[in-house]
């Protein structure tokens, strides 16, 4: 029999099975938990916020937005026990015993595809994707997909390593994307790349995208292979600089660009008179060490990319 939880409310439970046997010995012990039910996989992981135990079958569940390995990163980065039916029924107090030592604190984050784009190089497009990237994956345990639209070298391989798989190995080699700092990450080498068939590659970032739930890209616009992700891109972030010619470029860009807000990065104390007249949506102020990446310029735009979510406030710890 379930224990009692002295001075707390009931265990609540995500059951995504359609197993009676489940739902039987549940019910016998209805007291001791707070049932929820999901049949799709974005029905899943909108209501995993305050869970102790979900209680799955891949089987029985449709795919929708957020793809299967989607939601199999987000429950194995949450830290909630996952169970499936034969087991919970086989042993329900040592799942009951799982359940009480869970948190059940994860913040429910809608699944979106963001670049960070511009006309103008030097406005720091690389070193806030991977910013905002670790952070998120950090503070809200999601996974996070970083995603390179570069010319010639990687700027992603030598801020995080030569040896990440690159868009191309991926792809055409069918290797999973390389690990950075908690965060999925695809460095791209041009002179691979550009042999790509675009079909390929655009069915890729789809699946992709289904398995993340922020997919972030890094692009100087324009760039040959971006119509393979232009489709899936659900906002555009225009970054610029205090530079006469980056604040040009920015709002000639936006125009184009919808939706597009306008990041201002890097602003310091005296820029305030070079901006005069100059529409933007996110200021981002200059930080001595960015190249740290420990975050503070993530949270930033994360606030912008999920403006009802809460994080932590600070850099990362």
């Amino acid at each position: 029999m379930f224990g009692k939880r002295k001075g707390r409310g009931p265990l609540k439970v995500l059951i995504a099975t359609r197993s009676r046997e489940v739902l039987e010995v549940l019910t016998r012990f209805s007291a001791r938990w707070e049932v929820l039910e999901a049949f799709t996989t974005d029905g899943v992981y909108r209501l995993l916020k305050g869970c102790q135990l979900v209680v799955i079958e891949p089987s029985d569940l449709l795919e929708r937005e957020l793809s299967w390995e989607g939601l199999s990163g987000v429950l194995e980065q949450a830290g909630i026990p996952r169970v499936s039916a034969r087991e919970f029924v086989s042993n329900p107090e040592l799942w009951e015993t799982r359940a009480l030592a869970a948190s059940g604190s994860l913040e429910h984050l809608p699944c979106r595809c963001v670049a960070l784009t511009s006309y103008s190089g030097g406005v720091g497009k690389t070193t806030l994707t991977l910013d905002t990237a670790r952070y998120l994956a950090k503070t809200a345990h999601v996974p996070v997909l970083a995603v390179e639209f570069g010319h010639g070298a990687s700027a992603f391989h030598t801020l995080a390593g030569p040896d990440l798989p690159s868009v191309y190995d991926c792809v055409n080699g069918g290797s999973a994307p390389g690990k950075w700092r908690g965060v999925d990450l695809l460095p791209m080498v041009w002179e691979l790349a550009r042999v790509m068939p675009l079909e390929a590659f655009s069915a890729w970032l789809a699946q992709a995208k289904k398995d993340h739930v922020l997919t972030l890209i890094d692009v100087q616009y324009p760039h040959p292979l971006l119509p393979a992700a232009e489709p899936l891109v659900d906002e555009w972030l225009v970054l610029t600089t205090a530079r006469p010619d980056a604040v040009f470029n920015a709002a000639e860009l936006t125009e184009n660009l919808r939706p597009s807000r306008v990041v201002l990065n890097q602003k310091g104390l005296g820029d305030g008179l070079a901006l005069r007249g100059f529409e933007r949506d996110v200021e981002i102020p200059f930080h001595r060490h960015a190249e740290k990446l420990d975050g503070k310029l993530g949270q930033k735009l994360i606030s912008t990319i999920y403006p009802t979510a809460r994080f932590e406030r600070g850099g990362l710890r």
